[in-house]
């Protein structure tokens, strides 16, 4: 993954959000942002993932200058899978309707062509016994196991994750860690927000870190943990799980 922002700002009627943020990233495969709550961590992904856009600045995220074209914006935004924490499955829907209906009605598939990535995404994450619960009949980690086949489904080469394990218990958090490691070694960039420390550390090549809408550190992993330079950083880890 490689990812330039220069002079990027994104303003909410009277608050600021991010202000004058640049970061540069290159040759990583996965990304994690952390920083306190309101720092502008999920307002940076949303604006990486096609989802807003910004006030002003320049978003560079591999091949893709991001650009304010509703047109371009609709067509990347097909190809980047996205994860949120509330999962934000469709309640009516089958495990398997939840990931073949996009694909249908958005990336054209046959109705065959999807049920068969879905069944082979299902059977990868230990998922086909559930292929036709709703929501409402499966776990979080169920879910939110689902949510990401169906983020995969689309043939993504970059995964964008909003706080994957907020709402999970350890032993189910400690499963969607699984999976998205498994992800990194078949080659798939991954890109994180989350307020859990003890969980970047062991997901992350790289860090970010978010405060009052700027980059106070840009790391890898190693560095940020356990070598931090930034007092706020310092504090900020003495208060977290790692």
């Amino acid at each position: 993954m490689n990812l330039k922002i220069t002079g990027l700002v994104k303003e909410y009627e009277i608050q600021r959000a991010l202000d004058d943020f640049h970061l540069k990233i290159e040759n990583i495969s996965s990304l994690v942002i952390v920083g306190p709550s309101g720092g502008g961590k999920s307002t940076l992904l949303r604006l990486l993932a096609g989802l807003e856009v910004a006030t002003s600045g320049d978003i560079h995220i591999n091949d893709n200058h991001i650009i304010n074209d509703e047109k371009w914006l609709k067509e990347y935004r097909k190809n980047v899978g996205v994860v949120f924490q509330a999962y934000n499955l469709f309640p009516h829907w089958t495990a398997m309707e939840n990931i073949t209906m996009p694909l249908i009605k958005v990336h054209g598939y046959s109705k065959e062509e999807a049920s068969e990535k879905c069944l082979t995404l299902l059977r990868k994450f230990d998922l086909l016994e559930h292929v036709d619960k709703i929501p409402a009949k499966l776990s979080g980690g169920q879910q939110q196991r689902i949510a990401i086949a169906r983020a995969l489904a689309i043939n993504s080469e970059l995964l964008m994750f909003d706080e994957p394990t907020s709402a999970l218990d350890p032993q189910l958090t400690s499963g969607v860690l699984d999976m998205i490691l498994e992800l990194k070694k078949e080659g798939t960039d991954i890109l994180m927000v989350t307020h859990e420390m003890a969980f970047a550390k062991k997901a992350a090549d790289h860090i970010v870190f978010i405060d009052e809408g700027k980059a106070l550190e840009n790391a890898s992993a190693d560095q940020f943990f356990n070598h931090p330079k930034n007092e706020r950083i310092i504090e900020f880890l003495s208060h977290s799980n790692c």
